[in-house]
């Protein structure tokens, strides 16, 4: 833990509020798989439907991590997640007032882009605040915010949802409302912590040699980057397919055996947030980040059927 010592007030601050939004942002996601026999019962829909409600927010984080990582070039780090934090906690909140499936289908789609936003502005604020050779470091302990959020999300189903389950529907709406909390972080962010020093920084050179300041999407394809862009992008989709496939669904499947969902879910994420912390570390190292994510994916393939 010596590399601790390292890290400034700035750089704790700029790590917590990416951490803590971005825990939270999985906590407003995941309740939303405890709810899922609740939400077929109200609107009668099949599984095919309720399934399509984590479908249609993972299509519109791409949207949201697209454009708030474009805002967050243009007007800095800090106001793009300060937006994202207060988008998703808004409509999390919201969905737990549709009085009909399209209407939650619409409100899960545009919770989505807030969740997408989180990551794509919070990583950079976090990584340009600390040193070079920890980043590593960084976005390991970052990564493992989102299983704490899940832990969270459990916590909350096991002790909230049967004392509000006894007014019928009211039940899995008011998980839904709890969504609205993390909007109270943004009063922290907005005055605690400091803007990208990396992002302030360029801002000064570019006044100075009168650029103006643009959307840099297009760049991200240019000869020098195309294949890195388009071979990352691939690998962190087949990451996320495997992982959004197991997790889903896998409170309602507990259930369905007639299992308890709190420990298996405890032990997962708990795996999670230890082995994110872990790989973080290891790309530190001789292998690399190449290196980890290969021995990373390997054990988890082969950890998979058994």
């Amino acid at each position: 833990m010596a590399w601790y010592r390292e890290i400034t007030p700035d750089q704790r601050r700029a790590f917590l509020a990416a951490y803590l939004g971005w825990m939270l942002d999985g906590f407003d996601f995941f309740i939303l798989t405890f709810l899922l026999a609740d939400i077929q019962r109200t609107f009668s829909v099949t599984n095919a439907l309720a399934g399509a409600l984590g479908t249609v927010t993972l299509i519109f984080r791409v949207v949201g991590g697209i454009g708030a990582g474009a805002a967050a070039d243009r007007w800095g780090r800090k106001r793009p997640l300060i937006f994202s934090i207060l988008w998703y906690s808004t409509l999390a909140c919201l969905s737990g007032f549709s009085t009909s499936y399209r209407m939650l289908f619409a409100l899960r789609a545009l919770f989505g882009i807030g969740m997408g936003g989180v990551w794509a502005a919070g990583v950079p604020l976090t990584i340009e605040h600390w040193p070079a050779h920890l980043r590593g470091t960084a976005s390991g302990l970052l990564q493992g915010g989102y299983s704490v959020g899940i832990i969270l999300s459990a916590l909350v189903y096991q002790v909230g949802y049967p004392i509000v389950s006894r007014y019928g529907d009211l039940g899995w709406r008011a998980m839904l409302w709890i969504g609205a909390l993390p909007a109270l972080l943004v009063v922290w962010i907005v005055r605690r912590v400091p803007e990208s020093p990396i992002w302030l920084e360029r801002q000064a050179i570019m006044r100075n040699q009168g650029e103006r300041a643009t959307f840099p999407l297009a760049r991200l394809f240019a000869p020098g980057l195309r294949t890195t862009v388009l071979q990352t992008s691939l690998l962190m989709g087949a990451f996320l397919f495997s992982n959004q496939s197991i997790t889903f669904w896998y409170a309602r499947f507990l259930a369905t055996i007639h299992k308890e969902p709190l420990p298996f879910l405890l032990a997962l994420n708990a795996g999670g947030i230890a082995g994110a912390a872990l790989w973080g570390r290891v790309s530190e190292t001789r292998l690399g980040r190449r290196g980890a994510l290969s021995l990373a994916m390997a054990i988890g393939i082969a950890a998979t059927p058994l």
